[in-house]
């Protein structure tokens, strides 16, 4: 448990509001650190709102982060929202802002006008409720000139950088992760991300073993890692691969042994250690393709329509898409509808409005994704220019200094004005 903070003297509230394991690990978590570090007056209070994307460990892994002084549940926050009930144990500072970094910004504005608190967002893709925050923060000028175009006016928008390069630390020298690890380091590193959400993780790895196997039979130059998300319990891998092969530990390391023996090393501890000396990731698209590219790392994005009804979709979309038999035909055509107007799914692709790294996408087999796979590794005069350009469209870390000094800001009206 997070230790609980709520008894110390503090001027006033900073409230994070955020949703999923994207969001939650790489906007929220750089942020609450640098708040946490910078404002000691300051009490930081999570709500942690509903959300079709979370993988249920959400409130686990927010434990983990430093400052908090109070986790409100999303089922403490439904109550709150439909019944009026605010979360038994604390008493809010008559002071303090809202801070949005993911979600539906309906839940940032219903929380500050219920504690009449000032609000901002962090946003990357779409506003709402303009006249009710006080501030829009973006990431780079790609997404102000989208917003300048639907009516804000400087005093209500600000760039301030990319938060998830702020989530990816500094990694100590390859030669100690590669030992630490059991790698050999006369060989490549290809690394698999399955993502967060379980059901997608279950269906995703046994694809990635068939992947391995292939690449095992073709190819001797590479080793390879399967990179967990924290909000993945390695012991889950087990059933996950049930029938492609098996879950070990070996002197303290886990693995998944396929049914050709071919071994993966499972990182979740080190997890980003590894990916920052891998020579090639294979991904899924999601925040994850945002903090490989942070690192500078050459990725492949795959996206596999193969089960449709394993891909998770949106607000009321998501629940009619979830009716037995219908809505799994229904997912199907809306799968089709936004693949084909869809440029890019790659955050880096997204940022830079070109590919940058690859991305298949469709009905795809374990054949062609080895084969995309094989060809990258043989050109590494692509993987090197790859590198380079995720390095320069992700920018520099900074973010979060940026959004504490538009928060002292903020916390400087409202503690004049109360």
């Amino acid at each position: 448990m997070a230790k609980n903070l709520l008894t110390r003297k503090a001027e006033f509230d900073v409230i994070i509001m955020t949703n999923s394991p994207g969001e939650l690990s790489a906007l929220a978590r750089p942020t609450i650190e640098k708040l946490h570090a910078e404002l000691p007056r300051a009490r930081i209070i999570l709500i942690l709102t509903p959300c079709q994307y979370a993988s249920g460990r959400e409130i686990d892994y927010a434990n983990t982060i430093p400052g908090i002084s109070r986790i409100i549940t999303p089922k403490e926050y439904k109550k709150w929202l439909f019944l009026n009930k605010k979360p038994i144990g604390i008493r809010f500072n008559p002071k303090g802002i809202v801070i949005f970094l993911g979600g539906d910004l309906f839940h940032s504005i219903f929380i500050a006008k219920r504690l009449r608190f000032k609000a901002m967002a962090y946003v990357l893709d779409r506003i709402g409720w303009k006249r009710s925050f006080t501030k829009f923060l973006v990431p780079d000028e790609r997404t102000y000139k989208k917003f300048k175009r639907l009516g804000l006016t400087d005093k209500k928008l600000n760039i301030i950088g990319d938060l998830m390069v702020d989530s990816i630390n500094t990694y100590p020298k390859k030669e100690d992760i590669i030992e630490r690890n059991n790698l050999k380091p006369n060989k490549k590193i290809v690394t698999f991300l399955p993502g967060s959400r379980p059901l997608q993780t279950k269906n995703l790895l046994p694809f990635y073993v068939d992947i391995i196997d292939l690449l095992n039979s073709k190819t001797k130059e590479a080793q390879y890692v399967l990179s967990v998300s924290p909000f993945t319990a390695i012991d889950d891998l087990a059933n996950y691969v049930k029938g492609k092969g098996k879950l070990v530990t070996e002197s303290g390391l886990s693995y998944i042994i396929s049914n050709a023996g071919n071994r993966v090393l499972v990182s979740k501890a080190l997890n980003y250690e590894v990916i920052s000396i891998s020579d090639l990731c294979v991904t899924v698209p999601g925040t994850n393709t945002a903090q490989v590219a942070a690192l500078g790392k050459p990725m492949l994005v795959v996206f596999p329509f193969n089960k449709p009804e394993v891909l998770p979709v949106e607000g009321l979309l998501g629940l009619i898409t979830s009716i037995p038999i219908l809505g799994v035909q229904l997912k199907r055509m809306l799968v089709k509808i936004v693949n084909e107007n869809t440029d890019f799914f790659a955050l880096p692709n997204i940022k830079a409005e070109k590919e940058i790294v690859p991305e298949i996408r469709g009905v795809l087999t374990p054949s062609e994704v080895a084969e995309s796979i094989l060809s990258l590794l043989r050109n590494q005069r692509k993987l090197d220019q790859m590198s380079a350009a995720l390095t320069a469209i992700m920018g520099e870390k900074g973010a979060a200094a940026n959004l504490l000094a538009e928060v002292k800001l903020l916390i400087r009206e409202e503690v004049s004005t109360k």
